[in-house]
């Protein structure tokens, strides 16, 4: 009995240390543009970026035609799962420092040249679209 009750309690921790984190999906990672609500490209001059890499993100205030931006945060990225991320902004400008070290939680979905944010624990509902891998 004692060998049994090891064996199962070693396979449960096993499963639990060697369990495999969940990775933020390759499609994710670029740069992208946000779009109107009805997901159409902003005719505006200035325009709000954002930029994944695999563990972090950007979030940019640029304008287009005096090639200048404005940094707003920049953030770690984390996968919850497959639908699922969290941005937690690490730095930002002084306007928005209340959302520093906040996590915002998200489902995610990319159709095409389409990313689509559903705020989880906020109200940010977005529609971006993919400018550069």
């Amino acid at each position: 009995m004692k060998t049994k009750l090891f064996i199962a309690l070693f396979c449960i921790s096993a499963t639990t240390l060697f369990a495999q984190k969940p990775v933020v999906d390759e499609q994710l990672i670029g740069r992208w543009e946000l779009c109107t609500l009805e997901g159409k490209v902003m005719e505006t001059p200035n325009v709000r970026q954002k930029i994944y890499t695999k563990n972090s993100y950007v979030v940019l205030e640029v304008n287009k035609e005096d090639s200048v931006t404005v940094v707003d945060f920049i953030g770690t990225l984390t996968a919850v799962d497959e639908s699922k991320i969290t941005e937690t902004p690490v730095y930002s400008n002084s306007k928005i420092k209340y959302m520093l070290s906040r996590g915002f939680n998200f489902f995610y979905k990319i159709e095409g040249d389409r990313l689509y944010l559903k705020g989880i624990d906020n109200s940010y509902n977005e529609i971006w679209v993919r400018i550069s891998n």
